[in-house]
């Protein structure tokens, strides 16, 4: 029957629907991978970013492979569930943009006034001591985040 009529949806192949925390690719359904568990609450309360059912599917705004990346407009939270951008996330990067426009015409006024042009030579190498520390424990907190640096920051932490 389904030789001569291979577009009736009865004679489309059809795979088992898989379980919570696997996942398969809709072109690719037999081959399965697990996912890992994002919340573990115990075996049976596990929050999966794999629902299980037809290949393809995800949780909560998860896309990839295994569901293992966020969508776009959506970001990851420490516990690894992705939340959808809203139009407070854009507010830091402005803040930003605002105080760095503010502060560049202020140095530039305070590097050429009269009062740093006096300034001794064992002041200026005080102050460039103190950067300098600054900047080396900040590389040092940086390096112990768990974040996946990519190269060429990669190599300067490790």
């Amino acid at each position: 029957y389904c030789a001569t009529r291979v577009e009736d949806p009865r004679c489309l192949p059809t795979f088992p629907d898989l379980q919570v925390g696997y996942w398969s690719h809709p072109n690719d359904p037999l081959n399965v991978y697990k996912c890992q568990a994002l919340i573990d609450l115990g075996v049976d309360e596990a929050f999966f970013s794999c629902p299980g059912g037809k290949p393809g599917r995800c949780a909560g705004g998860r896309t990839g492979l295994a569901c293992g990346k966020c969508e776009d407009g959506w970001y990851m939270d420490v516990a690894g569930q992705c939340l959808e951008c809203g139009p407070a996330s854009k507010v830091p990067t402005i803040l930003v943009g605002v105080f760095v426009l503010a502060v560049l015409p202020l140095s530039y006024y305070f590097i050429n006034g009269k009062v740093t042009a006096e300034t001794s030579t064992m002041m200026a190498t005080g102050v460039a001591m103190g950067s300098l520390l600054t900047l080396v424990q900040t590389f040092s907190i940086l390096g112990q985040l768990v974040i996946s640096w990519e190269d060429p920051l990669k190599s300067i932490w490790s």
